[in-house]
């Protein structure tokens, strides 16, 4: 059985099962963690057939991994918004979004407020229409669009969640995964999921 499909047991064995029930119901949802499974078994499958890195961050177990050629090469712990399981729907919700991505700009010190950045391609076309749906549904505050400015960035290491949406590094860590990739290098973002080299 996939990892995904453990996620509430497993948080119930870690953190008892009032941390569990508290989790959002997609992530109990089999057909979202299905796609989530899906995103990430098609990005590792696409690295390993060219060679190309890849990004897969994992917001439930708060990781993100580096992937080359099909393989982990490098892991790291992250922080994210103080909404850390949401899906991104507008701006200001302090989530982190949810899907295929890349890297649309590589931010060196000096360029960022964060050390060093990885700006994410959000919000993409898919984004837009879920944020639209939202909007439809009254679940978006009037006058609120669907945000941007998302990056990966260093100043991580803090313990918690911090950031407005974006996934947070250490700077060693942020310095090492700026090095490995580069612009148009893919980003996946996911509630949950089997990653390469879990058990």
């Amino acid at each position: 059985m996939h990892k995904a499909l453990l996620a509430v047991p497993l948080v119930a064995a870690l953190f008892g099962s009032a941390a569990a029930a508290e989790l959002p119901a997609r992530y109990r949802d089999p057909a979202t963690l299905r796609l989530w499974q899906e995103w990430v078994d098609d990005a590792v499958a696409e690295s390993r057939q060219t060679g190309k890195t890849i990004v897969i961050v994992d917001k439930l177990e708060r990781r993100t991994v580096l992937v080359t050629a099909g393989k982990v090469v490098d892991r790291y712990l992250v922080e994210m918004g103080g909404n850390p399981l949401a899906d991104k729907l507008y701006e200001g919700d302090e989530a982190t979004p949810e899907g295929l991505y890349r890297v649309s700009q590589k931010r060196d010190r000096g360029q960022t407020s964060f050390y060093r950045a990885l700006m994410v391609d959000y919000p993409t076309e898919e984004d837009r229409r879920e944020h639209a749906e939202a909007q439809r549904q009254g679940r978006v505050p009037r006058g609120r669009g669907p945000g941007g400015l998302i990056e990966i960035h260093g100043e991580g290491g803090r313990g918690f969640d911090w950031t407005n949406g974006c996934v947070a590094l250490t700077n060693a860590d942020m310095d090492r995964l700026f090095a490995a990739v580069s612009v148009g290098t893919r980003i996946v973002i996911v509630g949950t999921a089997r990653l390469p080299g879990d058990a």
